[in-house]
Parts: structure tokens; sequence; C-alpha cells
């Protein structure tokens, strides 16, 4: 089983991807890998893919953690199933570099990827649904892999998303401030939207969105 949080870095991008690099807890950089950028220069080049694309984006990046009970998996399985995790949620789209920290019972992941995609310069916005898709993303690759799953868990908190109504007036205040899950997600639709030329082109980017 995996527990998995995200959160976004607003600052020191460098000092973040340099202390999940950390060679004692990478058994010197074994457990690291990156894609689409370099292990030295990986802060710069997210800056560049921003720079070419002109996003105003204040998020440097995202940083997503992903931690294993103890004793229940290798070193060498956690990295492979941060791997594919990555190769699930992020694919070709986006640069990320991915270190695996073994010097603690719960071996962990930790994945930092910019916060734009590399094709179009597309912002990936992490909210409730987003979050969920990589925590179902993240059960699969264990089950996957014979590790345990807490399935109760998910269902529950899936099921927020699918009864959740407004109800009083804090509802419509937080949906009219767009700090509610319905405006990303209508925020999102309507950003698409505008940059879709038919329905199949809506679609393709709405997955890559993470629907």
């Amino acid at each position: 089983m995996a527990v998995t949080k995200i959160h976004s870095i607003k600052t020191t991008l460098k000092n973040a991807i340099d202390y999940i690099y950390n060679g004692y807890k990478t058994d010197d950089e074994i457990y690291v890998k990156t894609h689409l950028c370099s292990r030295e220069n990986a802060h710069k080049e997210f800056e560049l893919t921003k720079k070419q694309f002109n996003s105003r984006t204040k998020k440097l990046a995202h940083h997503l953690i992903q931690s294993f009970v103890p004793e229940e998996v290798s070193f060498e399985e956690s990295h492979q199933v941060g791997i594919e995790l990555c190769e699930k949620i992020l694919g070709d789209q986006y640069e990320y570099v991915l270190a695996t920290h073994i010097d603690k019972d719960h071996i962990h992941n930790h994945i930092i990827f910019n916060s734009i995609d590399v094709d179009e310069g597309m912002i990936y916005h992490s909210y409730y649904g987003s979050y969920m898709n990589i925590r179902n993303q993240s059960d699969r690759l264990c089950k996957d892999h014979n590790l345990s799953v807490i399935y109760q868990e998910t269902h529950r908190e899936t099921n927020k998303i699918k009864q959740r109504k407004f109800v009083d007036w804090y509802d419509w205040n937080e949906d009219k401030k767009g700090s509610s899950y319905k405006s990303s997600i209508q925020f999102d639709i309507d950003t698409v939207i505008k940059q879709s030329i038919n329905w199949q082109n809506f679609l393709s980017k709405m997955e890559r969105c993470g629907y």
C-alpha cells in the first residue's frame, strides 16, 4: 500500500530538487531518474520551458510523494513503481525528476515535475480530482505489484466528488471565488474549449489534464 500527497513549489525549486537527490537518501543516486531534463540543470530547464510558452504561472513545479508501508516493498520495486506512476500520470508531457529515498523504514518516492507540459505549455491544475487520479493510479500499480491497497478509503473519497452539491451560501461563495473543485473543473473545460479545434481534440486535451 502507498500513501500519496502533493503540493506546489513556488520558491527555491533548485533546493527542493537537490534535497530529493541527496546521495545518502538515494544510495549515491542509484535510485534517481530524470525525464526530458538533466540532473544538474532540471530547475533551469523547467524555467526555460515556461519562457518558451510565455507562461505566467507562479507555480514553479509540483512535488508528489508516494510512501510505502515499512518492509512491504524492496528499494528496487518501490523505484519501479515510482517510474510507472510517472508514466501513468505524466507520460511524455512533463519534465520530471524522481528519487527514491531508502534511508527511512518507510521507503518513499519523491517526484518533482514541471507545472506546465512540454507540448503546448498547458498548466497542470492540481485539485481534488487530479489528486484522486494520482491516488487511483497509485493503488492500481500497488495491486499490480501485489502490494496492499486500502479500497474503502479510496471509494469513500471518490464518492465525496459524486455526492457533493451546492446546499448553502458558503458553497456558492466558494464557487464564486473559484475555490471549489467545481470551479476548477469549469475553468479547465473553458480553457480547453478555447484551445480545441474539434470534439476529439477537446477530449484528448481533457485527458491530458487528468480527466
